[in-house]
């Protein structure tokens, strides 16, 4: 059990830098969307003005700005959905889990298995910040004419990767919920 904590923890150790590059990619991203956006509508405007039956569109450049700006202030979009969802702007950190959750996390209570319990919660929150960037790259690909159902596919995970991200307190609202 304890070389299987020991992998978990070095596991655990990527996750500060791979959540930086992720950050760091998303605001990438998030300008290379902006800039897009921009020449979409300059070209939009162009087949507006030109007339005809293939008069451009406004709505997939402007979906497509909206999804860049997001990208571009990820944190504070995600503090916003936290803030929505739970009321506070930072999620719980996951040595918590056991502050917040007492009833459910009460037959862990051997130090290997607090150790084990804290790195799994850790790796559900980054799941949790790659499922809500993909939900906003999904919401991008249904403005520019993705598949149908893109829309849908793409609010489902921002709601679970917000879920995900404050997983301690979606465990503590279940405990009250199914033990209490």
């Amino acid at each position: 059990m304890d070389s299987f904590v020991q992998l978990l923890e070095r596991g655990v150790a990527i996750i500060a830098p791979l959540q930086a590059l992720v950050a760091g990619t998303c605001f990438l991203v998030g300008l290379i969307f902006v800039a897009r956006s921009i020449i979409g509508m300059a070209s939009a405007h162009e087949l507006r003005s030109i007339g005809g039956a293939a008069s451009g569109s406004y709505t997939g450049p402007l979906v497509l700005f909206f999804v860049g700006s997001l990208l571009i202030s990820l944190s504070t979009v995600i503090g916003a959905f936290l803030m929505s969802f739970f009321l506070q702007s930072e999620s719980v950190s996951a040595e918590q889990v056991f502050t917040y959750a007492p009833e459910i996390t009460k037959p862990l209570s051997a130090e290997m298995s607090q150790r084990a319990v804290i790195a799994l919660v850790r790796f559900a929150q980054f799941i949790g910040l790659l499922g809500f960037v993909r939900g906003l790259f999904l919401l991008a690909r249904a403005g520019n004419g993705g598949q149908i159902g893109d829309t849908g596919r793409g609010i489902v995970h921002l709601v679970a990767g917000t879920l995900a991200i404050n997983i301690v307190v979606v465990l503590q609202m279940l405990e009250k919920l199914l033990v209490k």
